[in-house]
């Protein structure tokens, strides 16, 4: 692992058990294809639930003498939020989950794990017939295609059934135990406000201290209790004791622009952002915490997983770790082990061990899965010791890859007897497929329950991404912005007649629920998107699926259907075309046309939606950072080129396909889709629900021919469909901007966003760009009195190293110019007294003021500066200064002294 990995990556989620969600993972005749160690003879090929007896792990709930209800764990949820109450996960409820009694069992019990049922109806005084079908779902899990993220990433990777939290109880405890082996004898929350701070070392003290300073900590959002610091941060007091911590908390829109850069530091950790519910009423966030819904975390898993990939070379040398803190109360049928080694060893601690806890068993097994392109499809992972894998194999595997002398540790006897798991890394040459990426299926085939499907009506027109009103999101018909939907509520083939809830793959913004799931409401005349609720379980959201001609069967990919309200007030009623949207009536007689995804090519060469693109005008300017004043407004120029986003489709972007151009570029919010519109001569970003056709654009192949697909490099006419006939051209009334006019128009090049080359050695009068250690970039210059370089995630500008000849070494000094339009003779990089910010000024101004000194942060090597490196700029006039961000204007750059923030060489 040593020597094939340079970068881990580790997410830790929220409080879900193993067999929760990956209990039906496999199946007999569906196994894993790899075990690790191999499997002995007899040996269980997966615990899970299709392995083993489920009537033996019935629980029960029993009141007042009364047996009420019982329930073995089954397949299926009804809802995305399943269990729609949050499950108790304090220490006491815990052990009457596992043992039937909230006491202490004595030493060496073996847990029968039939208390889920009846924990978690202590949520109810009343047990009618509703709260008890509510109560019931606590032992349903998640089938694959409930969660067909974490499970297509744990089916096409490795997963471990055989990894435990580290205590029986909550949250903290058991994150404290994954960065520092130990939780200084606490086990439950602190209450109110769970903001508990562990006064101890960390993995990173360790790091530090054995000279490894390449990490960072990735967050969503402060955790409120500590104020605006993030949740590791909170409760680690001793971070603030390393140096330059402030440089290591970055925010995720880093994360995803320094994974595509391939410039990640070696090991990243990435907080969720935390969701819940506070006083009963429900917080969203991406974190799989009960009562919220999974849709989020499955799109920030997918989010990841994507971003990583899409850097051959750094994710070649990339593990992804993700995990979970602890069960939160659902369900696993599994036995903790007894045979966990307290922090403090044999002896006794020197804190007081809340709940009497010895802490000498696990916690409940959790969902752990390992994702590398050079870990085989598949595979199956458990410890080969006697020990399982607890969440400080985490901590032993990342200090043994640094190759950390075991007594340089420090982090008491649970980390320093945790396994590791780097044997999971079997494949000598790194895989090149994305599980995500799946040729879509043939017309006549079966559809099967989570498989993704594009819907047209009868007269052409799709189902379309949804508007967002003033409550609701309500889908639309049309042609832009086609978006895939899948079938839920059930498994296997879809027959018809099947009763289905029918979900749209967006993932649409809303402060508490996720709003997904189609229904047919009485408050409007037209459908919309309302989150599912295992609580409430909406028989809105119920409809019947048939095939028009009347025959019995499967659906099929092809087929023509009727889709009829199952809801008791409207049932018969058929989804039909209301104007642009869909609603429902009795004798519809509106069909639908159930048809494949489009098709995503394997290769890299097609252009598909969702892919960043750079867009270059004929005459070689690019669209460059926005002017932003009434409207932000996409500039023209040679250097600068920001990230556009092709959206508005799936699949393949094919000659006459209609799609929106969504800008990367920091600082424009929400107005962020190029369009067109009657106030503005010049094209500006708006919001995207604005409008499809004044933001929608045709892109059709200048010369007419090939074999239907965009191509990177192909020459492209983009025509708004709005302004029939109008392409896109460069305005020559407002030099430097874009507009639209009609006639034959001027082509546009669709350009890959460029991957950084081989790390070849630097040399003066090379072009580069310079981007600082959180991901961003220098870009485009702030022209107000001087010519401040910004800094930001797209638009970046090339700078010329001058100042020498030949190759740069370790230790030179340079002068960096910027190739910038519009700068001029004032365009050397310097920094002056009368500004606290650097900027541009006239070559030969001040060579001290103006030059850096270049030097490698590891101090390795052979004494070249190659691209990739990670480098100090140190000021020549300022002595120690060194380029930083600036933290008191932010986006701005300045010299600090003291520092160790870096910056890193990128070939242009």
């Amino acid at each position: 692992m040593r020597d094939r990995i340079k970068h881990v990556v580790v997410i830790m989620l929220e409080n879900r058990g193993f067999d929760s969600l990956l209990g039906y993972l496999y199946r007999p005749g569906d196994e894993p294809a790899k075990h690790i160690p191999e499997l002995t003879p007899g040996g269980k090929k997966f615990d899970g639930l299709a392995f083993t007896d489920t009537q033996a792990l019935t629980n029960e709930l029993r009141r007042d003498g009364r047996l009420w209800i019982s329930q073995a764990p089954v397949p299926g949820v009804r809802a995305t939020n399943s269990p729609g109450t949050n499950p108790h996960e304090d220490y006491t409820n815990v052990n009457e989950q596992l043992f039937g009694a909230k006491a202490n069992p004595p030493k060496g019990t073996e847990a029968k794990m039939l208390g889920f049922l009846q924990n978690y109806a202590s949520h109810w005084s009343h047990l009618g017939e509703n709260e008890l079908k509510t109560i019931s779902q606590v032992m349903h899990a998640y089938r694959s295609v409930d969660a067909p993220v974490l499970s297509g990433l744990a089916r096409g990777y490795a997963v471990s059934d055989d990894w435990f939290s580290s205590v029986p109880t909550m949250t903290n405890a058991n994150r404290a135990f994954s960065l520092a082996g130990t939780s200084l004898g606490r086990v439950d929350n602190k209450p109110p406000l769970a903001d508990d701070r562990y006064d101890t070392d960390t993995v990173w003290h360790v790091l530090e201290r054995n000279g490894y300073k390449d990490w960072a900590v990735f967050y969503h959002g402060a955790f409120p209790p500590f104020g605006n610091k993030p949740y590791t941060r909170g409760i680690f007091p001793r971070l603030e004791q390393l140096p330059n911590v402030d440089t290591r908390f970055l925010t995720m829109d880093r994360f995803y622009s320094m994974a595509e850069a391939g410039i990640l530091p070696g090991f990243s950790y990435i907080e969720p952002k935390w969701g819940g519910d506070l006083l009963g009423i429900p917080i969203r966030g991406n974190d799989y915490h009960p009562n919220g819904d999974v849709t989020d975390g499955e799109a920030l898993l997918k989010q990841i997983y994507l971003s990583l990939s899409r850097n051959k070379a750094a994710w070649e040398q990339t593990l992804l770790v993700i995990t979970f803190d602890e069960h939160g109360g659902t369900y696993d049928h599994v036995a903790p082990p007894w045979t966990a080694r307290p922090p403090w060893g044999s002896g006794k601690p020197s804190f007081e061990l809340q709940h009497d806890f010895q802490f000498d068993r696990f916690g409940v097994r959790i969902p752990t899965v390992l994702v590398s392109p050079l870990i085989d499809e598949r595979t199956l992972l458990r410890s080969s010791t006697e020990m399982p894998f607890d969440h400080t194999s985490v901590i032993a595997t990342l200090l043994e890859w640094k190759g950390i002398d075991r007594s340089q540790w420090g982090l008491g006897e649970r980390v320093a007897n945790a396994p590791t798991f780097e044997k999971v890394l079997t494949r000598s040459t790194p895989r090149t497929d994305n599980i995500f990426s799946r040729p879509p299926p043939a017309v006549g085939t079966p559809l099967e329950f989570g498989a993704p499907f594009c819907m047209r009506h009868k007269n052409g027109e799709y189902i379309t991404n949804a508007y967002s009103g003033k409550l609701y999101y309500f889908p639309r018909l049309g042609q832009v912005g086609r978006v895939a939907l899948d079938f839920r509520l059930g498994q296997g083939v879809v027959q018809s007649g099947a009763v289905v809830q029918l979900r749209t793959s967006e993932v649409l913004p809303d402060t508490r629920l996720v709003p997904n799931f189609l229904g047919a409401w009485s408050d409007d005349h037209d459908c919309y998107y309302y989150c599912s609720d295992d609580t409430k379980d909406y028989g809105q959201q119920y409809w019947k699926v048939t095939r028009a001609d009347g025959s019995s069967g499967p659906i099929r990919y092809g087929d023509e259907v009727y889709l009829s309200s199952n809801f008791e007030k409207f049932l018969g009623q058929r989804l039909c075309k209301d104007g642009q949207w869909i609603s429902t009536a009795s004798g519809a007689s509106d069909t639908w046309i159930i048809e494949p995804p489009p098709a995503q090519s394997p290769g890299q060469d097609v252009v598909k939606f969702e892919d960043s693109i750079q867009l270059r005008h004929q005459t070689g300017d690019y669209v460059i950072t926005a002017e932003n004043a009434k409207y932000h407004w996409p500039r023209l120029g040679s250097t600068g080129q920001v990230k556009l986003q092709v959206v508005g489709g799936i699949g393949d972007v094919t000659d006459g396909s209609t799609l929106q151009l969504k800008s990367a570029e920091e600082g424009l919010g929400d107005q962020n889709i190029l369009g067109a519109f009657g106030d503005s001569h010049d094209c500006y970003y708006w919001t995207r629900d604005y409008d499809n056709n004044k933001q929608g654009w045709k892109v059709t192949r200048a010369d007419g021919s090939g074999d239907g697909k965009i191509r990177y490099g192909d020459k492209v006419y983009l025509t708004n469909l709005s302004y029939s006939g109008q392409k896109l051209v460069r305005d020559t009334q407002y030099a430097g901007f874009i507009t639209t006019a009609e006639g034959q128009g001027e082509y546009w090049i669709i350009e890959r966003v460029p991957a950084p080359p081989p790390p070849d050695v630097v040399r003066f009068g090379d072009s580069f760009y310079l981007c600082s250690q959180d991901g961003r970039y220098v870009i485009t210059a702030d022209r107000s009195k001087y010519q401040w370089p910004r800094l930001g995630s797209t638009g970046q500008v090339k700078l010329q190293l001058l100042n020498g000849v030949g190759e740069l070494t370790n230790g030179q000094t340079v002068k960096m110019k910027s190739t910038e339009d519009g700068l001029g003779n004032q365009n050397i990089l310097g920094a002056f007294g009368d500004s606290h910010d650097c900027y541009y000024w006239d070559n030969g101004y001040d060579d001290n003021k103006q030059g850096w000194k270049v030097t490698r942060v590891d101090g390795g090597g052979d004494g070249k500066i190659r691209y990739g490196d990670k480098v100090y700029l140190t000021n020549l006039s300022y002595s120690g200064q060194k380029l930083v961000r600036d933290t008191q204007y932010a986006g701005y750059l300045t010299t600090q002294a003291d520092s160790t923030e870096y910056w890193i060489i990128m070939k242009a």
